[in-house]
């Protein structure tokens, strides 16, 4: 069976956007932050189909030192919400049952996709933070030969095939053609502009993340251990 790596987008995919965003209203209420002014901003900009980086945002109205504070505060409010949609840790504990490698990639705000990895105690997990939107572009850069070699801090991943989770069409624009994609469709949640629009070939449509674990089986690449 070859070597597979699975490569999970984390925004909408893992964590629950709206459950992310209301802990961190409840962090600025702390500092005494309005934040429906940051609301507005992001309708505004995800509306136009772009990215939202909350922290950037509130960097330009706090001091390093409050920004420090303010991470701390979120983690803190994290610990009583569920940031993980519930069939995430589930599918994560069966793939590394069967030694199926894992990596989390996420575009986004360097500061605000970790402050999330960690809240959501998933930093544990090899993670890329990444200004490539394209994640398909961004996986073909990792073939070497037959194999794709993912470089990471302290160690290189080799996999026979990536396995692509994401929620944005344009994640899986060139993705190679030995690749699978799972554009995933979340019944929960509304869909953003910047979800729209068609996938190649190779990506199958999924609600949940279990549904990956069924196609896998059916194309003998997953064989649950007991």
């Amino acid at each position: 069976m070859p070597k597979i790596l699975v490569a999970l987008d984390l925004d909408r995919t893992l964590t629950k956007e709206r459950i992310t965003i209301e802990v961190l209203e409840a962090a600025c209420q702390e500092f005494g932050i309005d934040t429906a002014a940051m609301l507005k901003e992001q309708m505004l900009v995800e509306a136009n189909g772009r990215s939202f980086f909350p922290l950037e945002y509130l960097s330009k109205q706090l001091k390093p030192s409050k920004m420090d504070k303010l991470a701390e505060s979120y983690i803190r409010h994290a610990k009583s919400k569920s940031l993980l949609y519930e069939d995430v840790l589930p599918f994560l504990d069966k793939l590394a049952k069967n030694d199926t490698l894992v990596v989390i990639v996420t575009y986004g705000g360097n500061d605000w996709q970790k402050l999330k990895l960690q809240a959501s105690l998933l930093y544990s997990y090899n993670y890329i933070i990444t200004d490539q939107k394209n994640k398909g572009l961004l996986i073909s850069s990792w073939r070497r030969g037959k194999k794709y070699v993912l470089p990471l801090k302290d160690d290189l991943i080799a996999a026979d095939k990536v396995i692509l989770v994401d929620d944005k069409t344009s994640s899986f624009e060139s993705l190679p053609f030995d690749c699978i994609g799972y554009l995933i469709r979340r019944s929960s949640d509304n869909l953003l502009p910047s979800q729209k629009g068609s996938v190649p070939r190779n990506v199958t449509k999924i609600k949940d993340l279990h549904d990956i674990l069924k196609n896998l089986e059916e194309r003998n690449l997953f064989n649950p251990k007991s």
